[in-house]
């Protein structure tokens, strides 16, 4: 959230202006690919494209998808972990309510065996 309206013009100015410079390196990439093999079918491209690139760029676009993949795993557990310890207990009639701190130990023990069971069910 904005703090004031100068910031949130900021803010979208600045989301502006990003948008249009990745839309311009993705086409640039395009561009790229196309005069280096102007030949090349649709099922062709990306493999041109891994094994046309340097070293460092093939390790920034294996970072990059691991740090989204790690994100959502991340994003997911946590969920997972809120809804178990507070919507379905909230939604328990007869339960007392109880302190943050016990909520807060509950929601880490939710995490840890939400996680081991999706490791154990993917595996």
């Amino acid at each position: 959230m904005c703090a004031s309206y100068h910031s949130s013009q900021k803010s979208f100015l600045y989301g502006s202006f990003f948008y249009v410079l990745i839309g311009l390196c993705i086409s640039l990439i395009g561009l790229f690919v196309f005069v280096g093999n102007p030949r090349l079918t649709v099922k062709e491209i990306w493999p041109y494209i891994i094994t046309n690139m340097p070293p460092f760029l093939k390790v920034s676009i294996v970072v990059c998808v691991l740090g989204m993949a790690i994100s959502t795993a991340d994003s997911e557990l946590h969920l997972c972990s809120i809804l178990i310890v507070h919507d379905l207990r909230e939604s328990i009639r007869g339960i007392k309510s109880v302190s943050d701190i016990h909520q807060m130990r509950m929601a880490k023990w939710a995490l840890l065996i939400c996680g081991l069971l999706a490791m154990i069910i993917l595996d």
